[in-house]
């Protein structure tokens, strides 16, 4: 009896903790998105710096777009292979150029973009090892850079 109710108990526990890992970090934002909180929190700032480090930074930038008082789009990622990129995968044309949305939530300004990987993972063999590997190391890049606006 006492091992039916140590299964029992055993099993629950594994249960809840599958849950809040569910319910608290498996969300789809967590999933997809790397998403920073800026610790300076201004955003037309925080817009101006991004730019100029992903420029520095050889990404460059493709446009800015002020979709409303506290969101603003920055389209990065202007690299010389992304025509090759979206001939063999046009879907991919969410990933390149690299959208980066700085917005304003609570008071706070976050900088958000997508995660490649899973992308990249699942076409790695339309893409081929070295445009994958490309895509991979310009996605780094991309999010060095959100890291370095964001601590500042």
């Amino acid at each position: 009896m006492k091992a039916i109710l140590f299964l029992l108990g055993g099993t629950l526990a594994a249960l809840a903790f599958l849950y809040s890992v569910k319910k608290f970090f498996a969300t789809p934002e967590r999933i997809f998105f790397f998403t920073l909180e800026v610790e300076t929190g201004d955003l037309d700032r925080v817009v101006e710096e991004l730019k100029g480090d992903l420029t520095r930074n050889g990404l460059g930038v493709v446009g800015v777009f002020r979709l409303s008082e506290d969101y603003v789009l920055v389209i990065s990622c202007d690299v010389p292979w992304k025509g090759e990129l979206l001939k063999k995968l046009p879907s991919l044309s969410s990933l390149i150029p690299c959208p980066v949305a700085v917005y304003r939530r609570e008071g706070k300004v976050y900088l958000s973009a997508p995660k490649e990987i899973y992308f990249v993972q699942k076409h790695r063999e339309e893409l081929g090892q070295d445009l994958a590997d490309v895509l991979t190391r310009t996605y780094q890049a991309l999010r060095i850079t959100m890291a370095e606006v964001a601590t500042r």
